[in-house]
This record gives C-alpha cells, structure tokens and sequence, in this order.
C-alpha cells in the first residue's frame, strides 16, 4: 500500500510535469513556474506566502532529522 508520502510524490512529479509542458522543459523552470503561481495564489487570498516558505522549511528539516533517526 503506497504511503501518504508516496502519495504526495506522484502528484507533485504529475504537477511538475504539466509546468514543464507549458514552454520550458527543464524540471527546474517547471518549479520556477509552480512557485510563482502559489504566490500569486497566495496574493490573491491575502495569504503570506513568506511565511509559509519559511514554515515549510521548519517541517522539511524536521522530516528529514526524523527520517535520519528511523
């Protein structure tokens, strides 16, 4: 059975994916593109979208220090 994270794998690399179809094909532009249009996305819905950058990176190193431990 695939895990929440398996999960959430597939639909980011499926999202990723149709970014880099829309013009530029490197994985990198695709994210460029992803990121822009969440602070748009942000913006539009007074959402500060610094502030979740900087909490996402609070939960990544807290996932990685606990995946380190397993």
């Amino acid at each position: 059975m695939p895990s929440f994270k398996d999960d959430t794998m597939h639909l980011l690399e499926a999202t990723i994916e149709k970014y880099g179809t829309a013009g530029e094909t490197s994985t990198e532009s695709a994210i460029r593109d992803l990121l822009t249009d969440l602070r748009h996305f942000c913006d539009q819905r007074e959402i500060d979208f610094e502030d979740c950058l900087e909490g996402s990176l609070d939960v990544y190193l807290e996932e990685e220090e606990n995946a380190k431990k397993e």
